[in-house]
């Protein structure tokens, strides 16, 4: 059994490993964080990924967490141990206590936080003042500004989904496809991403409608094949992905 590690300052260093050798992984999502470094440990497999990028130059929002885990299965890990750096509100959980969770909320979200990337110096500054000169004010304004910002960027975002959901959904009624058409491209809407064994798990059908819904949609200029592979390809709807990402298309 091979094991993979997200780890972040500290059990992201290779030297954890013995004979380790790092391995540089494309996927369709892109780049992950880091190069993987591939070794032994204590007679076990394991493949090191740094969340934060080897010299911890990456963002928490800007973390390609669908790369990090394509590529960590690419290289056949099948359990993945990721470590956080965290604090608690508990007392009995100090500094220094190593913590399994058994269970946890899932806030993953496609889009970015484009508020903090436009206001970073901002943010920065702001924080430093609470901290070094006790103005809270200033903060708490600038935080109820950053909700404002980001709310009307939010609702504007999602009129523009909706949008485009009823531009699909228009597509596809003028070629008179099949329900299997219909419910992939709904399914599209909770993950962009879709191959043919998943569109199959997911219709509850054959590999072979799967494959047919996928090239109807294809056809209809709302999937694009992403990774130029003869086997296991993956389809993408890219003009939906932008929107979930907070980004527009020129």
């Amino acid at each position: 059994m091979k094991i993979g590690i997200i780890g972040g300052s500290g059990l992201d260093d290779p030297r954890l490993l013995s004979d380790y050798s790092e391995k540089e992984i494309n996927t369709p999502y892109g780049r992950p964080s880091s190069k993987i470094s591939c070794g032994n440990l204590k007679g076990v497999e394991v493949c090191i990924l740094a969340r934060h990028g080897k010299k911890h130059e990456i963002n928490p929002s800007k973390i390609n967490f669908r790369a990090n885990i394509f590529a960590l299965k690419e290289l056949g890990c099948e359990i993945i141990l990721a470590t956080n750096a965290v604090g608690s509100l508990r007392e009995e959980i100090k500094p220094g206590n190593l913590v399994f969770p058994d269970q946890f909320i899932d806030f993953t979200k496609f889009r970015k936080n484009t508020f903090f990337d436009k206001y970073r110096d901002e943010y920065y500054e702001r924080l430093l003042a609470v901290s070094q000169k006790g103005e809270w004010e200033e903060w708490i304004s600038f935080f109820l500004r950053a909700i404002v910002i980001q709310s009307k960027d939010s609702a504007e975002n999602s009129r523009a989904i909706l949008k485009l959901l009823e531009n699909y959904r228009n597509r596809i009624q003028e070629k008179r496809t099949s329900i299997y058409v219909a419910r992939l491209l709904e399914e599209l809407f909770k993950n962009p991403y879709v191959s043919i064994p998943r569109a199959a798990l997911k219709l509850n059908t054959s590999f072979h409608t799967a494959k047919a819904a996928i090239e109807k949609l294809k056809k209809a200029d709302i999937l694009v094949e992403i990774t130029d592979k003869q086997r296991g390809k993956v389809y993408c709807a890219k003009e939906l992905l932008s929107l979930l990402e907070g980004r527009k298309e020129n």
